[in-house]
């Protein structure tokens, strides 16, 4: 479903500050400014305002509606332009006062030294690091002499056990804390300059934006690769962007036997897309762009052998999570590689993220401030009322800790607009994800103005809200997707067709339990084991056992004896048994029924756990003759069904993805 266009700039309609005194207060104050500081209520960062202490600070940030301010000790607050005059007066001269502080925590730090010292020369304790070993026999058997002539050798005891127990750990801690004063005393010296660094991180932080929109908008054109001619769409088509990220293991199923596609099978996924069928499927609209991950999850991986082999499973990982826009121009068809992380909306969804309602936002000192729209907030406050009071009738909590908890849950929020002093970090974050989605935009103005793309086209102004509306439709697939309510469950449906199975019943699944008993390494493999083709795939069972659920497989392997009579190796039966939870039965399965998980996007992403039986059942039930029914042990699709696409398949790699879809 095609939804009404949007605009290019997804924009929020802001509060502004209305005062205009706070307006020229924010210009007359200056970064690196000294004032003094008397809380006289609580701040959003302060809670329980403990205090009337004042403070030398120094103006460190200056936002919209309020300034950050850093004193002694690295303390920080944020003051409201409608407090500042309440709580800050200017201080012109702040050596003096920083001076003191410096001397004070000098004369600290010393008296506890002298202290400290006078202590362990009392009871005859050397505090010489490195002292020489005559001379430490010396000077203990000294300081043992004197102490035994001056009182009784209990009272000396008592007085060492005393000062290593009371005195020294708290002279000590005295002077580390009188260290740390000193510290901060010297670094107020240095917080004018910080500010002015601050300040200059936000003017490389918005330089940096800015270099790379232009790499998005001049760079992404020249990587487009054509994969498919043919005829334009007409001048005055629209270009649709799906919504929807869609991955390219999950779509096609190709390689689902080696644990999915890699980033090295692009080329045949563009062979597999190019085809009319899927072309017109996944690319429905005559000017169209759709946004394609390799994969979804990391592919599994058998065993890291070397520091160099991490390393390359770490790039091939990397080149798994880059996305690829592929944009359908009537016929023709082209793929553009990006770095760029959409995550699994391309856009935004308008209708629901409702970017002009009122928001509550997480306030104080936190990484993420969530902003959520308030009837979506209190939503959550009642959810989180709900599981209180759930715990209070499991006898978790008491009638009265309900009242605490929310209060403390309702503390941590904050309404988005200029009263609160977190106004700018939220804004600032609500800026950041629109600005994530407005990349698309800058993308698409790329293409329109420096490639051959999507020619021909009148001129396009995607900046332009009238112009953006003329040239491209927003389609929201993502939650318009169909779907039984109840996700499919593949356990329950296996278990339901293999209710069925019975002597002489056709069965797949079995090589692959066959294959997880073998060492993981060919090289390990003794002669007997590299001789073993395992059992055939499709197979009848040759004998089902009930009680243990078991299904048993006979056939012959190769053995190590040369008959010279009839000019071939001696045949030895074999016998291979497995658990009916690792095979499916063919008989029970309808042709299709593949599809039921195939089209639930729940399930489609789950897809290791399904189709490696599954689509073996499908293909057994079809009659596919391509391989040779004899041979087809050794190959793997390389298509989708019914493609007649097969590759020769690395057994190892099977057993990777069979341990996926087991967890």
């Amino acid at each position: 479903m095609t939804a009404p266009t949007m605009p290019t700039a997804l924009t929020r309609t802001q509060p502004t500050v209305a005062n205009v005194e706070e307006v020229s207060m924010a210009n007359e104050v200056k970064l690196g400014e000294w004032y003094w500081y008397t809380p006289t209520a609580p701040e959003d960062d302060q809670p329980d305002g403990e205090v009337a202490e004042r403070h030398l600070v120094c103006i460190m940030d200056i936002g919209s509606n309020y300034v950050a301010i850093a004193g002694r000790g690295g303390s920080g607050w944020r003051v409201h332009f409608d407090r500042f005059a309440e709580v800050l007066y200017p201080e012109p001269n702040p050596a003096p006062y920083i001076r003191t502080y410096i001397t004070e925590a000098q004369v600290t730090v010393r008296s506890t030294l002298r202290e400290i010292n006078e202590l362990t020369q009392a009871l005859g304790v050397s505090l010489d690091p490195t002292p020489r070993l005559h001379e430490g026999v010396q000077d203990e058997t000294q300081a043992l002499v004197q102490a035994s002539s001056a009182r009784p050798l209990s009272d000396y005891k008592a007085a060492l056990l005393d000062a290593k127990t009371e005195q020294l750990p708290a002279l000590f801690k005295r002077l580390k804390e009188a260290n740390a004063d000193l510290t901060s005393a010297l670094k107020m010296e240095a917080l004018p300059v910080q500010a002015c660094i601050v300040d200059q991180h936000t003017v490389v932080t918005a330089i940096n934006s800015r270099v790379f929109n232009i790499e998005l908008y001049a760079g992404l054109t020249e990587a487009a690769v054509k994969i498919r001619d043919g005829a334009p769409a007409p001048r005055d088509t629209k270009l649709a962007i799906r919504q929807r990220m869609l991955f390219m293991d999950e779509e096609c199923l190709a390689r689902y036997r080696a644990g999915g596609m890699r980033f090295r099978q692009i080329p045949e996924f563009d062979a597999w897309l190019a085809e009319p069928e899927q072309f017109y499927r996944l690319l429905p609209e005559p000017r169209c762009c759709v946004a394609f991950r390799v994969r979804r999850k990391d592919a599994p991986v058998d065993q890291v052998t070397s520091i160099s082999h991490y390393m390359t499973i770490l790039a091939e990982r990397r080149q798994d999570m880059r996305t690829f826009l592929y944009v359908r121009n009537g016929e023709q068809l082209w793929r553009i590689e990006t770095a760029l992380d959409f995550g699994e909306r391309l856009f935004p969804d308008f209708a629901r993220s409702l970017l002009d309602e009122p928001l509550m936002a997480r306030g104080g000192r936190v990484g993420r401030r969530d902003p959520t729209p308030v009837r979506e907030w209190e939503a959550m406050r009642q959810e989180e009322r709900e599981a209180c009071e759930t715990r209070v009738s499991c006898g978790w909590y008491d009638t009265d800790d309900v009242g605490d908890h929310m209060r403390q849950w309702e503390a941590q929020w904050v309404r988005f607009d200029p009263s609160t002093v977190w106004y700018d970090d939220i804004a600032a974050e609500v800026k950041a994800g629109v600005d994530h989605y407005n990349r698309v935009a800058l993308i698409l103005q790329g293409l329109f103005d420096r490639s051959p793309i999507l020619h021909p086209h009148p001129p396009v102004r995607t900046w332009d809200a009238e112009g953006f509306a003329a040239a491209v439709d927003l389609v929201y697939d993502f939650d318009d997707a169909l779907h039984p309510p109840d996700k499919p469950d593949f356990r329950e449906y296996q278990a339901k067709l293999n209710a069925s199975i019975k002597t002489g019943s056709v069965v797949v699944g079995q090589r692959a339990a066959w294959g997880k008993k073998r060492p993981s390494y060919s090289a390990r493999w003794t002669a007997k084991e590299r001789q073993d083709p395992g059992p055939a795939d499709p197979a009848q069972v040759d004998e089902y056992k009930p009680r243990k659920r078991s299904c048993v497989f006979r056939y012959t392997r190769q053995t190590e004896t040369y008959d010279r009579r009839t000019g071939e190796w001696v045949m030895a039966p074999t016998v291979f048994s497995c658990s009916v939870d690792r095979v499916l039965d063919v008989d029970a399965y309808q042709l299709g029924d593949y599809r039921k998980f195939f089209d639930d996007p729940r399930t489609r992403m789950e897809y290791l756990k399904w189709a490696p039986l599954l689509l073996a059942a499908e293909d057994a039930k079809a009659g596919l003759s391509d391989p040779p029914p004899d041979d087809r042990a050794g190959w793997e699709r390389a298509g989708p069904v019914g493609s007649g696409r097969w590759v020769r398949r690395n057994d190892d790699a099977d057993d990777d993805a069979d341990d996926e879809g087991d967890s």
